[in-house]
Formats: structure tokens, C-alpha cells, sequence
């Protein structure tokens, strides 16, 4: 899914997804952006991350032409304590 990893830095990744879609990503927490102009790649890209076990945080958000969402994904160490 990601074009390239474009940094890390403090243990966070900022990916791009196509031309218009970043996603700077921690271990379990993640913020998407995109141009408000490119929706519909932003939408390709949050339904991939549901897929892939992330869950919405709160509702989407935007400013100044840009529009944002918050996703978090459970730890496997935290998967693992709760089924104990």
C-alpha cells in the first residue's frame, strides 16, 4: 500500500500513500492526512486500515484544505494481557 517511507523519526514512520495521502504512524497510534481535493484515495486508504486491524479514534476532522483522521490499533501485548 505505501509508495515510500519518507522519514522516521522518534520511532514514527510518515509514509505516503499514492500522491496525496500520508500517514504518520507510531506502534499503535496514527494520524492520516490528506487534500481535501483527493477524498476519495483518503477513503481507500482508512478502509485498508480497518482491514488491517485499526479502529477510528474519533471522527474526521479538517483545516485549511487538508482533512485528517485518527486511528489506533491494540497492541499484541495488550491482546495478549486481555486474555488472560
Amino acid at each position: 500500500m505505501a509508495n515510500n517511507v519518507q522519514s522516521i523519526e522518534n520511532n514514527i514512520t510518515v509514509e505516503k500513500y499514492g500522491s496525496h495521502v500520508k500517514i504518520s504512524m507510531g506502534a499503535t497510534y496514527c494520524i492520516i492526512s490528506c487534500s481535501i481535493h483527493k477524498i476519495s484515495e483518503f477513503v481507500k486508504v482508512v478502509d485498508n486500515m480497518f482491514l488491517d486491524g485499526w479502529d477510528a479514534t474519533s471522527g474526521i476532522t479538517s483545516e485549511d484544505g487538508m482533512v485528517f483522521q485518527s486511528m489506533t490499533k491494540m497492541s499484541i501485548n495488550n491482546n495478549q494481557s486481555n486474555s488472560n
